[in-house]
């Protein structure tokens, strides 16, 4: 499978003109898929999920924390279908590695890996903090009980949450030029990092009570872990590139502080989330991978969907936009967006290509 690269068929997508478009939200890149930016210029929206409750789809603008947090690894991508090498399990690690290095919203963690020169050195906390403070005003004042250990670990407050920077996390087991020929978010200009050798964890972890953490609190911290990698950054020229494990693609740095900073406050869904197509003609199919670390159903659309690969894209990366802005609105049964030759009809049900979460399939029903 492939994340782009086949012209955009108009009649595929114009068909769901109703499903929110990415430029609604604030979260369209420009440059569109080709350039590695993920997916631009969608049709106005309707008004949303038929059947559920009316909202409005435009939006203005757009593993471990210290040493006892662990969370649920996600399946690898590694299963039929999947295009991206990074979103299986390294061979090798082991159980508790791959649960540090992976978001999970049912255990409050948030994380994302920067791949470093391992010659790169310490953070300085003055200088963490006081880029947080001037990349996000809205963070001013409100980081606490900044600490740096021996070893180089960073562990701050912002409010109720603990973010941990901890810089040697092993190492890079995954190929990484795969990696990055596989994203479509690395910048073309920039080589494959193979200096980047050591691997360095920032976590972002908030108290989870009886019921678990609601998917607008992991967005919320998802949020802000891109914020803080997004300034570390700026003040680190050893970090080469950064591994998002739920989504299974490596990021540019230049291009990762760009997306941030064009997308925050609203949900930096497409730096989140990957969409990964594949199959030719009318019958591609595709899924995304990252929704699960965000408390939301991951999305399909099996083979056979009538849609060309541009469509499934369009379709794929419009709902995982629309559902990290709203939260999990789509019940079992809705219809999403349609025409006079079809609908999508959405079903939650095992994955189709074998993930162990449930998920949100999008079905094209043609209509009567």
């Amino acid at each position: 499978m492939d994340q782009g690269g086949e012209p955009q068929d108009q009649a595929s997508s114009e068909q769901f003109a109703s499903i929110p478009p990415v430029g609604a939200t604030g979260a369209g890149i420009a440059g569109g898929d080709e350039a590695g930016a993920g997916v631009a210029g969608g049709t106005e929206a309707g008004p949303g999920i038929a059947g559920g409750d009316e909202v409005s789809p435009g939006v203005a603008g757009g593993d471990e924390a210290g040493q006892g947090v662990a969370g649920a690894a996600q399946p690898g991508a590694g299963s039929e279908g999947a295009d991206e090498p990074g979103a299986g399990e390294p061979e090798g690690a082991t159980g508790t590695e791959q649960r540090e290095r992976q978001s999970d919203a049912r255990s409050g963690v948030q994380t994302a890996m920067l791949l470093r020169r391992p010659d790169g050195g310490e953070l300085s906390t003055d200088a963490l903090v006081g880029q947080l403070e001037r990349d996000w005003p809205e963070l001013e004042g409100t980081v606490s009980d900044v600490e740096q250990q021996p070893d180089g670990t960073i562990t701050l407050r912002v409010g109720d949450r603990v973010v941990v920077i901890r810089l040697e996390s092993g190492t890079v087991s995954e190929p990484l030029d795969e990696l990055v020929a596989a994203s479509r978010l690395w910048n073309p200009d920039d080589a494959v990092p193979t200096d980047a050798t050591q691997l360095s964890l920032v976590a972002v972890a908030r108290p989870v009570g009886d019921d678990g953490v609601r998917s607008a609190d992991a967005i919320e911290d998802a949020s802000l872990l891109t914020r803080v990698v997004a300034s570390v950054i700026s003040i680190d020229r050893a970090t080469r590139a950064i591994y998002l494990r739920g989504a299974g693609h490596v990021v540019s740095p230049r291009l990762y502080r760009d997306f941030a900073k064009s997308m925050l406050p609203e949900p930096a869904t497409l730096l989140w989330v990957s969409v990964n197509v594949g199959g030719e003609g009318d019958g591609a199919h595709g899924f995304t991978r990252g929704l699960g670390d965000l408390g939301l159903r991951d999305l399909e659309i099996a083979p056979g969907s009538g849609l060309v690969a541009a469509g499934v894209r369009d379709v794929l990366a419009n709902t995982a936009v629309y559902l990290t802005v709203e939260g999990p609105v789509i019940r079992d049964g809705d219809t999403i967006g349609g025409s006079e030759r079809a609908q999508l009809v959405a079903s939650i049900r095992p994955s189709s290509f074998g993930f162990d979460d449930e998920v949100i399939a999008l079905t094209a029903v043609p209509q009567p």
